[in-house]
């Protein structure tokens, strides 16, 4: 067990966070999220450490000015979709910088081949604070709740779908699957299958999964104010006028798996 202490430790000073003129915490980040609890664990859902970096880069945006990505930097604005490519890049970045395969991953779960001990825990988090003084200039801030208004995915009534998945799914369809709405500013991306219904990165970041809607019909595509069945029809819609409304033929065919999963989690 101490080999994999120290192979471990050495992991983290093995890591490089410069990228050009800018600094990149997320992985540092990523690590103080999974010793948040205070101990080690075995394994961690991907999509909890994907919040919890989220939430830290909305409060801390001194923090987030650092990273080489727009999206990072102005991540209230892009959402948490940016996030999940990030830990997926601070990842495989990692563990090409990392001296042993302690640290493991998939598409949803981070690995930690390490036992479940809060000293190891301890031990790490007075790496992470040195670190964050050396590089940044600032002890690390806590994590906290992030503000109302911002609000994760594509659920931001003020912004949300304005980012990297909104262009992809953009490139499939310029006009509201439900009322043609063609104006390019009143269009707006949503996920079929949110993060509150699926913690598949993959599915998450598939344009696959996202649908053009204008602002109303989003919002309360959102509210779940209505849903699609497997056929891609409106059902359980609050407003008659949508009731058995159906997205063109063209579109369903690709984005048939993500809307049977949906009328899944409904019946």
């Amino acid at each position: 067990m101490i080999e994999k202490e120290t192979l471990f430790y050495g992991d983290i000073f093995s890591q490089t966070f410069s990228i050009g003129s800018f600094y990149n915490p997320t992985r540092l980040i990523m690590l103080h999220a999974i010793i948040s609890a205070g101990k080690i664990q075995r394994e961690y859902e991907k999509i909890e450490i994907a919040n919890f970096i989220f939430e830290s880069y909305c409060n801390n945006k001194d923090m987030a000015k650092h990273h080489p990505n727009i999206e990072i930097r102005e991540i209230p604005f892009y959402g948490i979709n940016a996030i999940f490519l990030d830990l997926d890049l601070a990842l495989k970045d990692w563990t090409s910088d990392a001296h042993s395969n302690i640290l493991t991953y998939d598409a949803k779960k981070i690995y930690l081949d390490l036992d479940d001990d809060g000293h190891i825990a301890s031990y790490v988090k007075k790496i992470l604070s040195i670190l964050f003084v050396k590089i940044f200039k600032q002890k690390y801030i806590e994590s906290k709740p992030i503000p109302k208004e911002i609000l994760m995915d594509d659920k931001n009534l003020n912004c949300f779908g304005k980012s990297h998945f909104r262009d992809l799914v953009f490139a499939d369809m310029q006009y509201c699957v439900l009322c043609d709405e063609c104006n390019e500013k009143e269009l707006f991306s949503v996920h079929i299958l949110n993060s509150d219904k699926t913690i598949d990165i993959n599915e998450l970041s598939d344009p696959n999964n996202g649908l053009l809607m204008c602002k109303e019909h989003a919002q309360m595509f959102n509210n779940n104010l209505f849903t699609f069945d497997e056929r891609g029809r409106v059902i359980k819609s609050t407003d008659k006028n949508l009731m058995n409304a159906r997205i063109s033929n063209r579109i369903y065919i690709k984005r048939k798996k993500y809307l049977e999963k949906l009328n899944n989690l409904y019946n």
